[in-house]
């Protein structure tokens, strides 16, 4: 466990993950660095006590100034965009960052990395049932998200073949309130406004933020050097996962699923147009690529080694939901 002195760094600190991890931090006694871009709003740390510095990922100086004096790294920062227009930016952030940061973390005289990839560099399941950290990686090519997160992690491995001590953890689709992504916006959206929901074949794996901060923490403490740890909880399908989001909006929906050659329609419209015009999810060739696949894990690794345990995620939903509700400019 960490003594009170010890002082944590966290990249991405204003993101939706980053920012449940430096509230848990502080919580447990660390002191808490984050590093913050200039253009980010720090909205989400606005009631924490850490020290925040400004800097970026893809600025060295920054990443070693914000390193001193440091005992541990989250390296939580990242972009997840599923647009062929920000390819450039996720390999400078996703792939060169994490390079940069395990540099930086090894002239710096830090103990202990954790690096925070996704369940997408891992793979998605090919029979239906949950894979595991050791399964054949399938989604190559599916869209720069899913290559450089894969990336990624081998300059983790890159540190860790030089002597580094980092452990890597994976991710699921985090929910909870305070996410800003468009795609769950999207569907409250589409059962608000029509009492119906459109969604793909295949499945996910949803999980509750705090238990992604916690699995953060607890791969600090328990992790092996070098390891990858999955942090998932409910694998479910995507009729599933919108038929219980419709319940904890209160307004139960029809929800219908896209025929496959819909999709497959899709994505030759897509590939035709996104390089004119630069398509937006869920219409970009990256999502319609990965539609109709079931990203479902299995956490036993993490249950097992480090004494993960995961909650249902209906009280995440129902977070997520009340803060989308309250918030002025979703309702608009």
């Amino acid at each position: 466990m960490a003594s009170r002195s010890e002082l944590a760094l966290v990249t991405g600190a204003t993101g939706f993950v980053g920012a449940e991890l430096a509230r848990l931090l502080v919580e447990r006694g660390f002191v808490v660095r984050a590093l913050c871009r200039a253009s980010t709003s720090p909205t989400r740390l606005a009631r924490l006590d850490v020290q925040r510095v400004h800097g970026d990922v893809t600025d060295r100086a920054s990443i070693a100034a914000a390193m001193r004096g440091v005992d541990v790294v989250f390296h939580v920062a990242g972009v997840v965009s599923y647009r062929t227009r920000d390819a450039g930016l996720m390999h400078a952030v996703n792939v060169v960052g994490t390079r940069d940061v395990m540099a930086a973390a090894l002239a710096a005289g830090v103990r202990r990395v954790v690096h925070t990839s996704s369940v997408v560099a891992v793979g998605s399941s090919e029979d239906g049932l949950p894979i595991d950290e050791t399964a054949p990686w399938n989604l190559g090519g599916i869209g720069a998200y899913f290559d450089t997160k894969r990336a990624g992690e081998a300059e983790v491995a890159a540190a860790v073949a030089r002597g580094q001590d980092v452990v890597v953890v994976n991710p699921a689709a985090v929910l909870g309130e305070g996410d800003s992504r468009g795609n769950l916006h999207q569907l409250v959206r589409m059962v608000l406004r029509h009492g119906r929901a459109l969604v793909p074949g295949g499945g996910v794996n949803a999980v509750d933020n705090r238990d992604i901060a916690l699995g953060h923490l607890l791969a600090l403490e328990r992790g092996r050097t070098g390891e990858r740890y999955v942090l998932g909880s409910e694998n479910l399908t995507f009729v599933a996962f919108a038929t219980r989001l419709a319940a904890a909006l209160g307004k139960p929906a029809r929800v219908l699923r896209l025929h496959p050659a819909l999709i497959a329609l899709l994505r030759g419209v897509a590939g035709v147009l996104d390089p004119l015009f630069g398509m937006r999810p869920p219409l970009t060739p990256a999502t319609l690529r990965s539609m109709g696949r079931r990203f479902w894990f299995s956490c036993a690794k993490a249950e097992r080694e480090r004494g993960y345990a995961p909650r249902p995620v209906d009280d995440a939903m129902q977070r997520a939901v009340a803060a989308m509700l309250a918030d002025k400019e979703f309702r608009s």
